[in-house]
């Protein structure tokens, strides 16, 4: 479709978000260059340099599409970042100056929500009637791995768009995540810091069998708040090896050394 359509922004938007999804972040960057006046693609890019950890670049063009286009979600991402920086003072100054007569909405009343969490947690917790996020906001405030695992445990079982391979021993995968993260730098962040990990078992993401996790862990943390199969094939994995014994699936992590990450993250033979 690119080939025969090589200018449409359309379709060059459309491409840069499967890169993006693949993790072929540097590629999708180079497209998002050559269309910034479209301001779907100028947003691309933004969150782009974001994961790359183009802090400035990220900044300075979601400060723009706030500016010129009032794109509130634009403003809250400079936040995020600042958070993930641990500028507290600054994402304080940023959160306080945002325009109390905007609408927001529901989700980006709840992103604010947990950020402020962040940048000072001894706020009162004021969304009681909504169970999820609650959860979020207590672990960023106070982290408690029991509750973690309960969580884990009771999104499986009541989340259909997400389940796990029925051998899977939750608590076991819980202690081996621990493992996994130690010594890795997040695959991607928003909110929250996620490792997206390859594991030899199937479970399903939203109807399709998968070989992929999503381990998310509070900003700049290893505290584990969230495990599930993930639908983001995302190349910037990783790798676990596998073992069966007693008809339990055992796991056995596969540290890749920084060439290969180097390699695989710059499509390096």
């Amino acid at each position: 479709m690119l080939n025969e359509y090589p200018y449409d922004v359309g379709v060059n938007l459309y491409y840069a978000d499967i890169l993006y999804l693949e993790g072929n972040f540097e590629l999708a960057l180079e497209i998002c260059k050559n269309y910034l006046s479209n301001n779907a693609i100028k947003y691309k890019y933004a969150k782009i340099n974001k994961q790359l950890g183009n802090n400035e670049e990220a900044k300075k063009t979601f400060f723009e599409l706030y500016k010129d286009n009032g794109n509130v979600t634009a403003y809250i991402n400079i936040i995020n970042i600042l958070v993930k920086e641990s500028n507290y003072k600054l994402a304080y100054d940023y959160l306080v100056k945002l325009d109390s007569t905007i609408i927001l909405s529901k989700k980006n009343e709840d992103r604010l929500a947990i950020l402020r969490r962040y940048i000072y947690p001894e706020l009162v917790d004021i969304f009681k009637e909504d169970d999820n996020l609650e959860y979020y906001l207590k672990q960023i405030v106070e982290y408690d791995e029991s509750s973690a695992r309960e969580y884990i445990k009771n999104f499986s079982k009541t989340n259909k768009n997400y389940v796990f391979n029925s051998n899977i021993d939750l608590d076991d995968l819980f202690n081996k995540a621990k493992k996994i993260i130690e010594n890795e730098d997040c695959t991607c962040y928003d909110l929250f810091d996620k490792y997206i990990v390859h594991v030899p078992f199937e479970s399903k993401a939203k109807n399709i069998n998968t070989n992929y996790i999503t381990i998310i862990t509070n900003l700049n943390t290893k505290d584990i708040v969230c495990i599930y199969p993930s639908e983001n094939y995302n190349k910037n994995v990783i790798q676990y090896n596998i073992e069966q014994k007693d008809n339990k699936l055992t796991l056995e992590y596969k540290r890749e050394s920084q060439i290969d990450k180097f390699n695989k993250r710059y499509n390096k033979k």
